[in-house]
């Protein structure tokens, strides 16, 4: 087992490419804590792994609140003895207008999930991978932080913002054992994606990528591995697109 003896602490782990991402690691021999603001899907996702023979806790925890993303990590260090993997993999998604017609209070709601959380949980877990002798952050980003696209402005900025700060970190904390890369998904089946998908329809969404489907938690899930595992000990301040090749057009 890829995993065997690591504690991986896992934001947005309710649902979706956190719940995949948790469901895997824990297979993979992983102590799994996944944090989100629901109690009830973070029990789900527990459950399933402890049925499994895994090991799991859940926090309930907003990562907008800088004090609940401290809480988190100490939680997690009560649960397990420590960490030594950081998915930050909680974020919103947005409705669909021009830039301009955003409200401030949205924008600053996608930002505090979506970039401001990340980096509140990094701040945190950093000291405690440092402890460890060095450790793995991965940030969930999205191909839309690095296209232009329509519709979604306070999304795609916070994405762009999240990978000019793992590469940062990256760069900052190289020294001490500690790598920080981004997989950045296409659109992915999950219920942060539901109405969007619902608006275009899986057909024409997969025809927007070389690889005729669209994502499965399950393909972000097994990119979040490869970086948290030994076999990606030398990569570091990196974006592994897990797109269907939908950049490549």
């Amino acid at each position: 087992m890829e995993l065997e003896g690591k504690v991986a602490v896992i934001t947005g782990g309710g649902t979706g490419i956190g719940r995949a991402t948790a469901l895997l690691f824990a297979a993979e021999g992983a102590s799994v804590i996944v944090a989100g603001r629901r109690e009830g899907p973070l029990r789900e996702t527990v459950d399933q792994i402890v049925r499994n023979g895994g090991r799991a806790g859940a926090v309930v925890a907003d990562v907008t609140d800088a004090s609940q993303a401290r809480e988190l990590i100490e939680r997690s260090v009560e649960l397990f003895g420590g960490i030594d993997i950081l998915f930050n993999c909680a974020g919103v998604f947005v409705k669909d207008m021009a830039s301009h017609e955003y409200s401030e209070e949205e924008w600053d709601r996608v930002l505090s999930t979506n970039l401001r959380g990340a980096f509140v949980c990094s701040k945190y877990a950093v000291p405690v991978l440092k402890s460890r002798g060095g450790g793995v952050i991965i940030n969930c980003t999205s191909v839309s932080a690095h296209l232009a696209q329509c519709g979604q402005t306070p999304y795609n900025v916070s994405k762009a913002g999240l990978e000019m700060l793992s590469k940062c970190m990256a760069r900052e904390l190289g020294y001490a054992n500690i790598r920080v890369n981004t997989i950045c998904p296409s659109m992915t089946e999950t219920d942060m994606a539901a109405d969007a998908i619902a608006r275009r329809g899986i057909d024409a969404i997969a025809g927007d990528h070389p690889i005729r489907r669209i994502g499965q938690p399950m393909d972000c899930a097994q990119a979040a591995l490869y970086l948290a595992s030994e076999r990606a000990s030398w990569v570091s301040g990196n974006s592994l697109f897990v797109d269907g090749g939908n950049t490549c057009l």
